[in-house]
């Protein structure tokens, strides 16, 4: 296909352009210069469904350039490319997170002249378990194509109300079908419409094809999807930029066979395994005496090196089970980013910090044993080289693997002797954090006290990586919350809780609002699941004593932008008002202020941002403003009811550029010659801006991948000069490079110096993860208020993301 089709979609979809030229940019410029917003009130609960928004002005002659659709799921024409996909891709094609049974009853009263039946299916439910008892009502949508041959498929599309999610374990679904007689098979695609999970299925319409029939195959045969020649799987990791999940086992393993067809059809096997290239070889060691069913799984890295290893049998010397197996997927993926790591610094000649990368990964995988391993070879190739720092980082890092495992007591021993002669201020505080936190653990609080005391925790937390935007809310010299990944975060993450009050005896792990973890022994960490797609999530920490009191908390915006300033209002229990702030860098907080009905009732200049309400009017309007000491503010607002009660009124915003028939830009318009229609229901406009003087926000995402090397020079060029404009009179933009994976190398900034520098540090390299260098993008310009623009500069489709087009639209 057109490598252009992908943006130029993408464009179309969000009301944007595809620029093929840089002397077009100027144009496309002026439009969004000159777009208006519009704001209009829905009167439903919020959810995830695609709505279809139209925009139009009444004066004839003139055209809105306007998004589609002002919601996350997907959309029906994605649900069609999806089952169409199945039908012509039936081993290559995503499944989805929803396992579905499905198969086909055909009418044998059928004439010649059309075949007909009945579809049925069976959906689990088990992936939404954790979710439903929250969802209630929803709605699940069946999209139908029907391949027939000759001619284009058709799509059916019908619906299905659901009163209670979360007293179901699985949704029994039929549908009549007519379809011509060369019709002989259709697939079937499903979606949960409030949470935007979904799955598909394959089915013959002779009623023989589907998932009944996967269990009637040969127990010898290899789902496709595995790969039996390493050569060719390391071949296709390095494209695709993925490591390799390897089952080793024999050749007349038929348990180890049948759990790969039952994983074929497993929604958490199959959503994890997707992000490896996956490989059946015969084991690389003989079988122990009397182990009847050898296997083992491996993950392998870019250099060949297979780091971690499982087990294939269960204590009884038996095959594991599809959950056991998920089990290791998750940890697999969850230690991926660390194992490339690690095999990448290796290949660049720094032993050090691939054993110290490959120590993370271990953890990740649950594997305390092989991660002191390498934090012990990390420390000694580190004296080797002379780096006495990095080696007691290793040595802490090890002494806090050592007492996991139980060996508490040498673990103490080895930190004290490291307070003793600390190499820097850095490995002081972190010898002093384990120290204290190990002595806790042991029972001595007075020693930990002490220890705890003589740590910086700014200094010992600077062992992990960049952090995200913080939320000011409690004590965080008690408490630090901190993640050992990296931005965008989706999938499992670690989540520390660096703690220094000896008074902490657990710390509860919550995930936009819900318990996800609970540790109760110190060193505090927990996996947090953050799902598949990169989204904005608020993770949170509590340390409590051991009588259950809360002793301080600490929170993270993950996904979010670094120099966000903002402020969140909810409205919890017994009628109190809770703001979240967040502060751009460098920004110091004034003042809160919270006003009810536009009267002032409280003003707040520290944590906790909380305020009494009590009784309110029908319809009164709850409004916090937060003011930084250089005068910027920024406010969030609420309709409440009688006794406070909070009324679910959605607020939509929306981007318009108005044109006339020569595709000049109209600009002396007002609120009343526009009309908002949201599926056929005209909306009320709530605020109406015209922005032609308000300053913009572009991100400019440079591919910087091998096949840009010929036009690397134009683009430096182009986009230096485009910077060097667009850079003034309070406008900002933000640079990315991407190529296997983006960087940010350039934040937000009016400086047009910086911008340019950072283009021209940018070199040709890797594959081209257009989709990821989207999500990533997109990322940094969520919240950025008044008018906004992404701009892509590449050659080419997309090679090796993880995320997908639908990912970046939706």
């Amino acid at each position: 296909s057109e490598p252009s089709a992908p943006l130029r979609q993408y464009a179309s979809e969000t009301g944007g352009a595809l620029v093929m030229n840089v002397k077009q940019l100027p144009e496309v410029m002026d439009r969004l210069r000159n777009r208006v917003r519009l704001t209009y009130q829905v009167d439903r609960e919020p959810d995830l469904a695609p709505r279809q928004v139209s925009v139009r002005t009444r004066r004839p002659g003139l055209k809105v350039t306007a998004p589609r659709w002002s919601s996350s799921s997907a959309a029906a024409a994605v649900m069609e490319v999806r089952a169409l996909d199945l039908l012509e891709n039936p081993e290559r094609a995503e499944k989805g997170d929803l396992a579905i049974e499905a198969y086909a009853v055909p009418d044998e009263n059928s004439g010649i002249t059309e075949r007909a039946g009945t579809l049925r299916a069976r959906i689990d439910l088990a992936p939404l378990k954790a979710v439903s008892s929250q969802i209630g009502a929803t709605r699940v949508r069946f999209t139908i194509a029907f391949n027939e041959s000759g001619s284009l498929p058709s799509f059916v599309h019908n619906t299905m109300d659901v009163a209670d999610l979360g007293k179901l374990d699985s949704i029994e679904w039929a549908a009549p079908y007519k379809v011509p007689p060369t019709t002989d098979s259709a697939s079937i695609v499903v979606e949960e419409l409030t949470t935007g999970a979904w799955g598909s299925v394959r089915i013959a319409l002779d009623g023989t094809l589907g998932t009944p029939q996967v269990v009637q195959q040969p127990v010898e045969a290899t789902p496709s999807e595995w790969l039996t020649d390493r050569g060719v799987a390391m071949a296709k990791a390095a494209r695709e930029d993925k490591l390799v999940f390897a089952l080793h086992r024999e050749p007349d393993c038929r348990a180890c066979a049948k759990l790969l067809r039952e994983s074929s059809s497993h929604p958490t096997v199959q959503r994890l395994s997707s992000r490896f290239v996956l490989l059946v070889t015969p084991p690389t060691r003989a079988a122990a005496p009397g182990l009847e069913t050898p296997a083992t799984f491996g993950v392998i890295d870019q250099t060949g090196l297979e780091p971690l290893t499982w087990p294939g049998q269960n204590d009884r010397r038996e095959v594991i089970g599809v959950g056991e197996l998920a089990d290791i997927l998750q940890r697999a993926d969850a230690a991926a980013p660390f194992v490339k790591q690690s095999a990448s610094e290796r290949l660049q000649g720094r032993p050090v910090d691939a054993y110290l990368s490959l120590g993370w990964g271990f953890r990740q995988a649950g594997d305390a044993a092989r991660a002191s391993e390498a934090y012990a070879a990390a420390a000694r190739a580190a004296r080797t080289t002379g780096d006495l720092e990095k080696a007691q980082s290793a040595d802490v890092l090890r002494a806090l693997v050592e007492a996991k495992r139980g060996k508490m007591q040498e673990s103490i021993t080895a930190l004290r002797a490291i307070t003793t002669a600390p190499i820097s201020r850095k490995t002081e505080s972190e010898a002093y954090l384990a120290l204290g936190q190990l002595l806790r653990a042991s029972g001595n609080e007075r020693e930990a006290a002490e220890a705890l005391e003589r740590v910086s925790v700014d200094v010992a937390a600077s062992v992990m990586p960049p952090q995200e935007s913080r939320v000011i809310s409690g004590n965080t010299r008690a408490v630090r919350l901190l993640v050992a990944e990296r931005a965008p975060y989706s999938g499992t993450i670690t989540a520390q809780a660096l703690t220094r009050d000896p008074a902490v005896a657990s710390v509860l792990f919550v995930l936009d609002g819900k318990e996800v973890a609970n540790d109760t022994r110190p060193p505090f960490d927990a996996p947090v699941d953050l799902g598949s797609v990169p989204r904005r999530h608020e993770l949170r920490i509590v340390a409590r004593n051991k009588a259950g009191g809360i002793v301080a908390d600490d929170a993270l915006i993950l996904n979010d932008r670094h120099d966000e300033f903002w402020v969140r209002l909810s409205l919890g229990d017994r009628r109190v008002a809770n703001a979240s702030l967040n502060l751009p860098t460098g920004g110091t907080l004034a003042k809160a202020e919270f006003f009810l009905d536009d009267r002032l009732i409280a003003t707040r200049t520290a944590p906790p941002f909380s305020v009494p309400v009590g009784e309110t009017n029908e319809g009164s309007t709850l409004r916090v403003q937060a003011t930084l000491a250089d005068g910027r503010s920024v406010e969030d607002a609420l309709l409440v009811g009688i006794g406070s009660e909070l009324i679910e009124v959605q607020e939509v915003e929306m981007f318009a550029t108005v044109l006339d028939a020569q595709d000049e830009v109209v600009r002396n318009l007002d609120r009343a010659q526009f009309t908002v229609i949201e599926e056929n229901e005209p909306r009320r406009i709530l605020g109406f801006e015209f922005l032609e003087k308000a300053p913009f926000t572009v991100g400019l995402a440079v591919d910087s991948s091998s096949s840009m090397l010929p036009r690397m020079a134009d683009v430096h060029q182009s986009a230096r000069e485009f910077l060097g404009r667009s850079a003034a009179d309070g406008n900002r933009a933000f640079v990315v490079d991407f190529d296997t994976e983006p960087k940010l190398v350039a934040g937000t900034t009016a400086n047009a110096d910086v911008l340019r520098d950072a283009v021209s540090s940018i070199r040709a390299d890797g594959s081209t993860a257009l989709y990821d260098a989207m999500v990533f993008s997109l990322l940094q310009l969520q919240g950025v208020p008044g008018k906004r623009a992404l701009i892509v500069l590449s050659d080419g489709k997309d090679s090796g993301s993880r995320y997908t087009l639908d990912d970046v639209v939706h």
